[in-house]
């Protein structure tokens, strides 16, 4: 059987642990969408390419081949009398049982067998022995020495004191710095991003939040031209900002959007995220205080003389 070595990296701050939980984001779970995705890949290319041809191959002469030359089936027929070679079989058993005789218990085949018998039952039972031995060995000696409860207690000493904040990795404090930077398309993913999480209630920024706001500004004008690398750096530098500052994004909108044409534009990609038939009332309720904020700028009055 072949084995695979796999390495994986990944932004601990997006998922809750490693093993799969209900209603949380995890590795473990995200390696089974993965593979969820690729075996459903396969399927589909089975059913376009492959199944095509096997339908056309096949029929029952081509079956019935198939059946007669498994190995299984091929090592019973071929010694029997659908195989003219051994015409000579049935007769030789038939003359063999004619005169068979029982060996006494003093033949030497006899004691031969029973000898072998015995001698393979105790190698058995002699390798059973040893091999549970050795295994009982090798986990007291791997285990079971001061040694190793020591060096498990300095790595869990170790790994307590490397955790850190996520907000002092540097990507995130470029990010955090660089909140009021920006224009219109700074603003719209950040709206995007915030409209999406605000349906969970830790606000964490989900894959599926970046894959949906990819989606709905597939077609936005603002966002024509602008290349897979670019977009990809917007969407992880604004979701960073939405995850680790989320009042301070929400606060530095109006700046990144300084025209009321912007705004509305701006406004009517979000309003896709409420239109949706499973939006929660506090992705309303944040799209509206979105609005609140971004109302278009008064005209000045002109003054009386």
């Amino acid at each position: 059987m072949a084995r695979f070595r796999l390495r994986l990296e990944y932004v601990g701050t997006r998922y809750r642990g490693w093993q799969v939980q209900k209603n949380a984001r995890t590795v473990q779970g995200a390696l089974h969408e993965a593979v969820a995705a690729v075996s459903e890949f396969n399927e589909r290319a089975y059913e376009l390419f492959a199944r095509p041809f096997v339908q056309a191959t096949s029929n029952e002469a081509s079956a019935r081949a198939l059946r007669d030359l498994h190995p299984l089936r091929a090592s019973r027929w071929s010694w029997s009398d659908m195989n003219p070679m051994t015409w000579w079989l049935q007769g030789a058993a038939q003359a063999v049982r004619s005169s068979r005789q029982q060996a006494g218990e003093s033949n030497s085949w006899t004691r031969a067998e029973q000898g072998y018998s015995d001698w393979l039952s105790a190698s058995l039972d002699y390798y059973k022995d040893v091999r549970d031995a050795l295994s009982e060995a090798a986990f007291f000696q791997s285990y079971g020495n001061l040694f190793a409860l020591g060096t498990a207690e300095q790595h869990e000493a170790q790994r307590a004191a490397a955790q850190v904040d996520p907000r002092e990795l540097p990507a995130v404090r470029e990010a955090l710095a660089n909140l009021e930077r920006g224009g219109v398309r700074e603003a719209i993913v950040r709206m995007l991003l915030l409209g999406r999480s605000a349906r969970t209630a830790d606000h964490r920024v989900e894959l599926d939040d970046i894959a949906e706001t990819r989606r709905i500004l597939r077609d936005a004008p603002e966002f024509q031209g602008l290349g897979a690398d670019d977009m990809r750096r917007l969407l992880y530098e604004q979701s960073m900002v939405v995850e680790f500052g989320r009042d301070q994004a929400l606060e530095t909108l109006p700046g990144l959007l300084r025209s009321d044409e912007e705004r509305r534009s701006a406004l009517a990609l979000v309003d896709k995220v409420a239109a949706v038939e499973d939006a929660t009332d506090a992705q309303r309720a944040l799209i509206a205080r979105m609005r609140g904020s971004l109302r278009p700028h008064r005209a000045a009055r002109p003054r009386a003389h």
